[in-house]
């Protein structure tokens, strides 16, 4: 058997595209992480994909395009890549994606109920900020919060509809650069309207906020400590980059939530936005007003909790036995029918019959008169 015996290249940018060919397939089947383990198919992609911008970058006459599935110089290289991929899928390496879990209600509950998130207190104010610009607003992550503006918020009133409303109006992002590729891209602004109702108004908070920091510049200013009878204050210093990073991990510790077996993270605001949005029954549609998704990247976002998974779980088991379910449908049967005295109609007869019905029950059956006159599903 013969055995190639080329000496490894210490420049890949000094290479023809046959020898190019010939080390990236080695390249790709070899690469490891530094613990030893191999990286996601995925992973594989973008590695790649680095490659041909660096080598694009340093010669810019050079036709390099290991993608192009009609170009024959790394004809070899492509097929050695989906090769790769298709074992290590094989395996289960990277099937799993690491993704940021949504805040549920309870734990936003527990974290207004711990003095986590107050109207009152500085540290308050802000720490509830930054969760609800990414839970109503959709802010991305680390980058988001970090390049946000006080002048990108505004109070406002709608007089048609007589309610107030902040206004959110983005900039910079990750699917609007600003550049020639996206000049025809519209910057939408974000508003959302208050709750008279609700003590924890946003608008409110907002309002409250935007009062106490400087009108123009960095969105988060360091939170100042004070007594429980003193007004919040707030320093002219911003919060630290390195503090920010942690900060929905920070509240959760606060709270005392336990995380175990969840990945919370700045991102999970924005996983929140949607998933609620989602289980809610928005459409695409609506939820997209708020994420500003341009694609159906906004599905990966969205997570089925517990109330969907369980109706999709009964839709798709075993049928009952039939004496339960028979049961079942005497029970609502009973429970439904109006109390009827010996010389009156029945007291619903002129007004609205309310039926409980368990959750095992896909359908109702309306017979009124004998005759069937609706089915509910």
């Amino acid at each position: 058997m013969e055995f190639d015996c080329r000496p490894i290249p210490e420049n890949i940018c000094e290479l023809q595209d046959d020898a190019l060919n010939f080390w990236l397939q080695r390249f790709i089947v070899e690469i490891r992480r530094k613990d030893g383990t191999p990286y996601p198919a995925n992973t594989l992609t973008q590695i790649v994909a680095a490659l041909q911008r660096h080598l694009r970058s340093m010669f810019s006459n050079r036709q390099i395009n290991f993608f192009k599935d009609d170009d024959i110089v790394f004809r070899e290289f492509r097929k050695t890549l989906d090769a790769r991929m298709k074992v290590l899928t094989g395996q289960g390496i990277g099937v799993e994606k690491k993704r940021s879990d949504p805040v549920t209600e309870e734990d936003e509950q527990k974290m207004w109920d711990t003095g986590v998130f107050s109207m009152m207190t500085a540290s308050g104010l802000s720490n509830a900020v930054f969760v609800y610009n990414g839970k109503a607003f959709a802010f991305r992550g680390m980058d988001s919060h970090r390049q946000c503006l006080a002048e990108q918020f505004e109070i406002g009133y709608d007089h048609e509809n007589k309610r107030k409303f902040i206004k959110y109006t983005p900039r910079l992002s990750k699917n609007v650069q600003g550049g020639l590729k996206h000049r025809r891209i519209e910057i939408v602004p974000i508003k959302h309207y208050e709750d008279e109702s609700n003590p924890r108004c946003l608008v409110k908070l907002y309002d409250t906020y935007l009062s106490l920091i400087p009108g123009r510049g960095s969105l988060y200013r360091k939170p100042l400590d004070s007594t429980s009878s003193s007004a919040p204050r707030f320093s002219v210093n911003t919060i630290p980059v390195n503090q920010m990073s942690k900060m929905f991990q920070r509240f959760y510790a606060e709270a005392g939530i336990d995380t175990s077996g969840r990945n919370i993270s700045n991102h999970s605001g924005r996983v929140t936005c949607c998933t609620r949005l989602y289980n809610e029954g928005f459409s695409d549609k609506a939820v997209i007003s708020r994420s500003n998704h341009r694609s159906n990247a906004v599905h990966s976002y969205q997570r089925e909790q517990f109330k969907i998974l369980n109706e999709i779980s009964n839709t798709l088991g075993a049928p009952r036995p039939d004496a339960d379910v028979k049961s079942e449908q005497a029970t609502v049967k009973q429970e439904s029918t109006p109390d009827v005295t010996p010389d009156s109609k029945p007291a619903t007869a002129t007004g609205t019959l309310r039926i409980e019905v368990p959750d095992t029950i896909s359908k109702v059956l309306i017979v009124k008169n004998g005759k069937e006159i609706g089915v509910l599903l």
